[in-house]
């Protein structure tokens, strides 16, 4: 489960980074929106395991990049809207 997480996370973190010359920003807008409605149909307990996956991949990060840091704050983000 871990696994299909952490693939989740680095796919939506890939969208959310990506400019305009690589995913249709509207487009991407719209899959991650999406994503974070379907992420709260889940129950509480999901939502806690994937937020603990958030976290434990922001504490694994070392001495951060710039691309490390702007995946930070889109997990932090992503935490904010899952209720």
């Amino acid at each position: 489960m871990k696994a299909i997480c952490t693939a989740l996370l680095n796919m939506a973190a890939f969208v959310e980074s990506a400019d305009d010359s690589i995913i249709d920003l509207d487009s991407a807008v719209k899959a991650l929106e999406q994503l974070v409605y379907d992420l709260n149909t889940g129950d509480s307990g999901e939502r806690e395991y994937l937020k603990g996956i958030m976290r434990q991949e922001i504490g694994s990060m070392g001495e951060r990049t710039p691309n490390d840091q702007a995946k930070v704050e889109f997990y932090l983000n992503l935490m904010e809207q899952l209720d």
